[in-house]
């Protein structure tokens, strides 16, 4: 476009000036009104690429402006598929609900449902549900519905008793201990005294859970035999705490335990 403006101004000007006077004097008017008509064209060419170069100007302005201020394709895409795919597969699942675990077959999620008052400084105790999530039949469950004043007389057991799922007081966290093709199994910890993480074994098709007597929760899971590595601390005789170490099963049974006392 540009070049054929310069080749159009090329046209008029490769001609000797003089020779240019000499024709438009002796021609007379009708050299005059020629050289009118052929000055006119030449101003409408200029003009023509003028508002061509201006369009070409505003087509690329508006690219800029398009692609500066609309997310990229990439950003939509993923915005839209995830979108999607909560709306479709998670239907089942509150809109508020949150994961907290998750593997090839399963997805678990907790949803707030009240909060407790709580103490000048502390964050507050939640009353959660929580919910399963089977990718495979894209079914959706909930397991429990957490009650923060329930009764915890057994929290202090010496061994892991089985008790009632609604007598779980909170949840925060979540760990899968089921196997590839298992039924589900979860454990679950919370802390609803701001010092003691409670941690209980869920099987998906019990009424149950398995608390055990432990208080600060998971330290991990071994990867051969799916045993649980659990925490707890207890008290000197003359004062101050140190570490027990405890390794359970999954079905609460206690494997080991050693004292790792320092003093």
């Amino acid at each position: 476009m540009l070049n054929q403006r310069v080749k159009t101004d090329r046209i008029y000007s490769n001609q000797p000036r003089n020779q240019q006077s000499i024709s438009t004097l002796s021609e007379g008017s009708e050299c005059s009104k020629a050289g009118n008509g052929i000055e006119k064209k030449q101003k409408r060419i200029l003009l023509n690429n003028a508002d061509d170069d201006m369009k070409y100007l505003l087509y690329i302005i508006c690219i800029i402006v398009s692609v500066g201020c609309s997310p990229s394709d990439k950003r939509k895409n993923i915005l839209v598929s995830d979108g999607a795919e909560k709306e479709a597969v998670y239907d089942c699942i509150p809109s508020d609900a949150y994961s907290i675990a998750g593997n090839e077959e399963w997805q678990v999620f907790l949803n707030d449902e009240t909060i407790k008052d709580s103490i000048e400084g502390l964050p507050p105790v939640k009353q959660v549900s929580l919910w399963i999530y089977e990718k495979s039949k894209k079914s959706a469950k909930k397991i429990l519905l957490t009650h923060p004043d329930a009764n915890g007389s057994w929290f202090t057991m010496e061994h892991s008793v089985c008790i009632p799922l609604d007598s779980i007081p909170t949840i925060s966290k979540a760990t899968i201990l089921s196997w590839k093709g298992e039924p589900l199994k979860i454990l679950t910890e919370g802390c609803s005294d701001y010092r003691n993480v409670l941690s209980f074994i869920i099987n998906s098709n019990s009424d149950k859970a398995i608390c055990l007597p432990t208080n600060r929760g998971l330290i991990g899971v071994s990867e051969e035999d799916g045993l649980l590595i659990m925490e707890s601390y207890a008290y000197y005789e003359d004062g101050g705490r140190f570490n027990v170490i405890e390794v359970f099963d999954k079905r609460g049974k206690r494997i080991a335990s050693m004292d790792a006392k320092v003093q």
